[in-house]
């Protein structure tokens, strides 16, 4: 696991929560899930067997902030724009200023399993 502050760490910890807890279960399950850790395993739903079961970490996910950075305006339905730079400033600021709800916590997580928003 990379060398972050605990501030940041915070930070990742709390989209991982947000993305597991509300807004990827239209497109995975959750098998298994330690928020404490920043972890967990997602599968796909059902109807949907495009890909294997992923393990998520905070380094992981780190990879899918930085995809989101690179990104940031290819977005397409992933949110209003006003709403991801707000996103964009809760990540600067590891949560200190701006803000992100579950929409966003789930691109998130798509940008760290796929590389790119699969679903919408």
């Amino acid at each position: 696991m990379a060398k972050r502050s605990e501030q940041r760490e915070g930070w990742l910890k709390d989209l991982l929560i947000t993305a597991v807890e509300g807004g990827i279960n239209y497109w995975a399950y959750v098998d298994e899930y330690d928020p404490e850790a920043g972890t967990c395993i997602i599968s796909p739903c059902e109807d949907d067997e495009e890909f294997a079961p992923i393990r998520m970490d905070l380094d992981k996910l780190a990879s899918g902030v930085s995809i989101s950075l690179q990104k940031r305006g290819t977005w397409g339905a992933a949110g209003n724009p006003r709403y991801v730079d707000q996103y964009f400033l809760s990540e600067r600021t590891n949560g200190d200023d701006g803000d992100y709800d579950a929409d966003i916590a789930d691109s998130v997580m798509q940008f760290a399993c796929f590389k790119e928003i699969v679903y919408s």
